[in-house]
């Protein structure tokens, strides 16, 4: 009678195990990487650097296309501006690719080029750590802390040189 009950507790607490992991593999909990690390893991480089990459969009993403990422906040910091009786919050997130697509040579590190639709028309990701404005009429570091996760979104916009295409602005993505 002894040995029934125990293997019925076995088999309850693996079904709890199975239970437990397919919860946390659908909340993301598993994965190996972040919305980011799997949307710059979509983009493409035509060329042989080893580090240093300009990466680009891949064919089969046109301008208007819309891209909707879930990511950990690794760090913030924000600013306020009033003009004419309206507030704006300018948030710079943080975040963080984990991934090895980009990492062609060990020695140098984690540094690639995203292209986005800015004055400079590039976004470095050095050592996996990458940063991005967001303009807000909500003050995002009173919404979310460092680690949560939050839901952007950018359109896809073809650069003044009506050639490259590029990610626009971040916006969140979540109503707030």
């Amino acid at each position: 009678m002894e040995k029934k009950i125990i293997a019925i507790m076995v088999a309850l607490v693996m079904v709890a195990a199975v239970v437990v992991t397919v919860v946390m593999i659908a909340a993301g909990g598993l994965s190996r990487a972040g919305g980011f690390s799997n949307l710059f893991d979509e983009l493409e480089y035509s060329g042989n650097e080893t580090d240093h990459q300009l990466l680009e969009i891949p064919d089969g993403w046109y301008a208007n296309d819309v891209k909707t990422v879930s990511d950990v906040i690794v760090d913030m910091a924000y600013t306020e501006q009033t003009n004419w009786q309206t507030t704006v919050y300018l948030t710079t997130l943080y975040f963080m690719y984990i991934g090895d697509q980009w990492t062609a040579d060990p020695s140098y590190g984690t540094y690639f080029y995203v292209p986005v639709d800015d004055h400079d028309g590039v976004m470095a990701v050095s050592h996996g750590l990458f940063s991005f404005t967001v303009s807000s009429a909500t003050n995002l570091s009173a919404v979310y802390d460092i680690g949560d996760v939050i839901k952007l979104r950018t359109t896809i916009v073809l650069l003044d040189d009506m050639e490259t295409l590029a990610f626009g602005a971040w916006s969140v993505a979540d109503t707030l």
